[in-house]
This record gives C-alpha cells, sequence and structure tokens, in this order.
C-alpha cells in the first residue's frame, strides 16, 4: 500500500478478474502488512476456500441479501480482533489494567435514579450471574453493559455486544454458536460470539428478537456453559458473562419468547430510567456532548430550559443528537441559543405531507 494505513477487514469477491478460488488470493499479510479478517464472495459451486495463504472468516454464497453481508462483516471483525487479542498484548494497557480512552463513553448523571443504576452496577460486576437491562430504546443499556464489564474481574478481558435485532434468523445460530466446515454448501471453520468473547462479557443487545428455535440453543447453553456449532455434535466449553438487553415486555408472551429462557437470564436485573425521569442530568449532559462535537461552544440559559421542557421520547440519544445539531446549526457563534434548538428533529409536518 501507498501509505500507513492497514484495513481490518477485506471482502472478496471470488468472481473477480485476477482472483481464482482454485489459487486462492495473494498473501494478504504480505501485501498490506496487516492480518486483516476476510469474507469471500462465490456464486454456488464455485471453490473460494483461500488456499492456505487466506483463511476466510466467513464465506457468502452470490446472491446474498445486505443483512447477511453485514452480519458477516460483524462475525468476521469480531473473530479477527478476538485472535489478534490472543496472539499479542492489547494496545492501551499499562501496568495489567487498560487504560480508557478520555473519550470514551460513560453514563453521566447524579440524579437518584442514574445514583440506584450506579449502585447496582457495582453490585454486579462482583458476580458472574447473568443481568437483564431493561429501558427504552436510548436509555444507555449498551453503556451499562459495559461498565458493568469494566468493573469486573473480566475487565482484562474482550466485551463483545451482539445486537440480536440486526441478524437475519437464518444466520442467528451461526452468529453466536458458529459453524464447522461442510455445515451447508460453501460452510467455512468459524467461531461464534460465545467463543469469540472467551474469558470476557457477551452483550445481547435486544435479545427478545432471537427466534424460539436460537432460544432454546440459548436456554442450553446457559444450563450447561457449553455449546456447539452448527453442523457439528461436539460441544464446546464457554467461560463468558451473559448480559442482554430489551426495550420490550418479554414476559406473558410465549409466541415471542419462551419464560424458561427468561428466568434464566433475569437473575439480575437493572432498569435504566427514561431521562424524562432524571431531567436534572441534563446539564451535565449537555456538557459533555457539547464538549465531544463542538469544543468551545455554550449553551445560554435559554437554550438550556428549552431542553428541560422536551419529554425526551428518545431518551440521551435523543438529547445528543439534538445538541450535536444545535452545535451545527449555531455556526461560528460561540453561543448556542434557543433558536438553534429543533428538539423535534424532522417534525411531523413534512411526514404528514408524504403521506
Amino acid at each position: 500500500m501507498a501509505d500507513d494505513r492497514k484495513p481490518d477487514l477485506l471482502i472478496i469477491d471470488a468472481g473477480c478478474r485476477g482472483i481464482d478460488g482454485s489459487r486462492g488470493p495473494p498473501s494478504f499479510g504480505e501485501a498490506t502488512g496487516s492480518n486483516p479478517a476476510i469474507v469471500y464472495l462465490a456464486r454456488k459451486g464455485r471453490s473460494a476456500a483461500g488456499s492456505e495463504q487466506a483463511e476466510p472468516s466467513a464465506c457468502l454464497e452470490k446472491p446474498y441479501r445486505a443483512e447477511a453481508l453485514f452480519c458477516a462483516i460483524r462475525t468476521a471483525i469480531a473473530e479477527s480482533a478476538a485472535e489478534s487479542v490472543a496472539e499479542r498484548p492489547r494496545p492501551g494497557f499499562r501496568g495489567g489494567q487498560p487504560e480508557r480512552p478520555g473519550n470514551a463513553r460513560k453514563l453521566l448523571g447524579d440524579c437518584p435514579a442514574l445514583r440506584d443504576v450506579a449502585a447496582r452496577i457495582t453490585l454486579y460486576a462482583k458476580n458472574d450471574a447473568p443481568v437483564l437491562i431493561l429501558g427504552e430504546s436510548g436509555t444507555g443499556k449498551e453503556l451499562a453493559a459495559a461498565a458493568i464489564h469494566r468493573a469486573s474481574r473480566r475487565r482484562m478481558k474482550r466485551f463483545l455486544p451482539v445486537d440480536c435485532a440486526a441478524i437475519p434468523e437464518t444466520l442467528a445460530e451461526s452468529t453466536l454458536f458458529g459453524t464447522v466446515k461442510g455445515a451447508y454448501t460453501d460452510a467455512k471453520e468459524t467461531r461464534g460470539a460465545f467463543e469469540s468473547a472467551c474469558g470476557g462479557t457477551l452483550f445481547l443487545d435486544e435479545i427478545g428478537e432471537l427466534s424460539l428455535s436460537t432460544q432454546a440453543k440459548f436456554l442450553r447453553t446457559l444450563e450447561t456453559s457449553s455449546g456447539s456449532r452448527v453442523g457439528s455434535i461436539d460441544t464446546v466449553a464457554y467461560d463468558v458473562r451473559i448480559l442482554s438487553a430489551t426495550n420490550a415486555t418479554l414476559s406473558g408472551d410465549r409466541r415471542r419468547f419462551r419464560p424458561e429462557l427468561m428466568h434464566r437470564i433475569d437473575t439480575l436485573v437493572l432498569r435504566m430510567p427514561a431521562l424524562r425521569d432524571h431531567k436534572g442530568d441534563i446539564p451535565v449532559l449537555t456538557e459533555s456532548f457539547l464538549a465531544e462535537f463542538s469544543p468551545g461552544k455554550r449553551l445560554n440559559g435559554a437554550a438550556l430550559s428549552k431542553l428541560m421542557t422536551w419529554d425526551w421520547p428518545g431518551n440521551v440519544r435523543e438529547l445528543r443528537n439534538v445538541v450535536r445539531r444545535a452545535g451545527v446549526l449555531s455556526g461560528p457563534r460561540d453561543e448556542i441559543s434557543p433558536v438553534d434548538i429543533e428538539v423535534d428533529g424532522a417534525g411531523k409536518g413534512w411526514q404528514a405531507s408524504l403521506f
């Protein structure tokens, strides 16, 4: 390569000129100076094995849906990252403790609701029991999960978030548990999320989106701390902490979520409050978001008052977007005024004109 940039992922179309699946691609490690994750695309019946020079992390048969490609990319990067951790010391670590970047996003606030959350995070971090994090969209469920991991004995290992809502149903099992070579057409040996997070924490966001069949296998995994890759009967032991999250009511609907699984994942429960229930934290949240997106800018009193009057249906995520938008709309001015605060986003007016 002409510069020092090294790719984390390569997507290889085996049908492109110059790439022959029987010969395999060139040595990507030598070409890029890195060991990127690799996703192969190949038509049915065509080999995309990649030979010994570059073992693919995932392989997709063409034609494919966009969701399948995105899922393959996430799995490939996760597997590559896990291998890198095992092979060399992770950057950002000093004296055996992880170095936390200054811009790492954390839970902010000092109202009673957030103090209770912080106290529970401290308690839950000392135990390996499963935690179910409840709350509306945008309340910071993933940030809470990451905080539990950072305070736990597993903090030196990996925190792996998986968005269950983004995984196609046909790929959910292989994404979580991995596959063995030959399990299906062009299937390669891949590790799933449980293996990739070994020793660390696996965060399953929107767990209610998993199919009932995947839930059944997941239940067995929780009971035995083991599982099997798709296409194999051999079990693999998992040493992983399970954190789950949902913004929907799961209990009472057997057609959507297995009650026996619910009893396994809600050993410990953490409820994230909606922003409308701790508006006193809006000033400190706003200050943090301004420092992130518009350093040097500030809100005047009237603009802050306008933020305090909104009910924030999108919670902290919505506030973050509103503050970022205000920083742009204020132009070169250092002070953000009420005219720069657009709390309703796109608004309903233009939507009504289209539909």
